[in-house]
């Protein structure tokens, strides 16, 4: 059971969150090409896509056989009394809605921008991401998301090839490139070395970081699973962050072994490197400081 699901998870995640990263960093592509040409006033960062990008999942602090109340500390959407997924993904918690969550990589991640943009959709495929003009089809009573997009990032080509694969596109393009396919390794469902959450509550540093699969909708909603969790998405959020802080570049990011084994403790390497030889890894260890009133002690996230 352990080796059916660990291979899954981790295809997943190269195959849709490694799109989500390329296309969050396409934005900044012609201002690194030339400075001079990068346009005035505020910056923004945007991102597109699915179910990963959007955040889906994050209502989660790792999994537990509890089921009532709190479960055991692991549900973000637990308010005492109920269930309130808005506490975690705001209006669009609905079943069937966005999954917008508040510790999507676009929200946590160290982006040095006056401001965040999360247009991702959990269950957007490339015809809800390209324009109108192009084919493309509204979602969940939203207009594709490059239609959303202001006019001021319309010069941009943020994915001119949504089809092609990801490392060509970034080639093609001269963009950097962020290899996710690793991040959780160690942190997938069923995943040697990690646990359930107990009654101690949840912890990075031994749970998983993705949602388990839920089909009968006994904890959320079918469609939070198999999804990078608070922990997976503040994980996620942290390689982004160190991308932006390196020279432009392509890039894998792990979870730093060497630190204490959080998901703010990551590390990342250009991808041409072999694993000898003189190899050099960029880490981190920061704290989350994401803007807003009120904090999730268990993570510091606003509320």
């Amino acid at each position: 059971m352990r080796s059916r699901f660990r291979r899954p998870v981790r295809t997943a995640l190269a195959g849709v969150a490694l799109f989500a990263a390329a296309s969050t960093c396409l934005t900044a592509a012609p201002a690194r090409a030339s400075a001079s040409a990068a346009p005035s006033g505020a910056t923004v960062a945007v991102a597109l896509g699915d179910s990963f990008v959007s955040g889906e999942g994050g209502r989660w602090l790792g999994n537990t056989d509890r089921y009532d109340k709190g479960r055991n500390g692991t549900d973000r959407a637990w308010n005492g009394s109920g269930y309130d997924p808005s506490r975690v993904y705001g209006a669009t918690g609905a079943v069937g809605g966005c999954h917008r969550s508040d510790v999507s990589e676009i929200v946590n991640a160290p982006l040095a921008v006056d401001e965040r943009i999360n247009l991702a959709c959990s269950g957007a495929e490339t015809e809800h991401v390209l324009s109108t003009a192009k084919g493309g089809r509204p979602l969940g009573g939203e207009a594709p998301q490059l239609d959303r997009l202001a006019a001021s990032w319309a010069r941009y080509t943020l994915v001119p090839q949504l089809s092609a694969a990801i490392r060509a596109v970034a080639e093609d393009r001269g963009t950097d490139f962020l290899d996710l396919q690793d991040t959780m390794s160690g942190h997938e469902v069923c995943s040697l070395g990690t646990s359930r959450v107990g009654v101690t509550g949840p912890d990075a540093r031994k749970h998983e970081w993705f949602h388990f699969l839920d089909y009968a909708n006994t904890q959320g909603t079918l469609e939070e699973s198999m999804h990078p969790n608070a922990f997976g998405q503040q994980a996620l959020g942290s390689c982004l962050g160190l991308v932006t802080a390196a020279k432009p570049g392509r890039y894998t990011c792990l979870a730093d072994y060497l630190g204490d084994g959080t998901p703010t403790a990551m590390r990342i390497r250009p991808v041409n490197q072999g694993l000898s030889g003189g190899s050099s890894w960029i880490s981190e260890r920061r704290p989350v400081q994401p803007s807003g009133e009120g904090t999730d002690p268990r993570l510091g996230l606003a509320r």
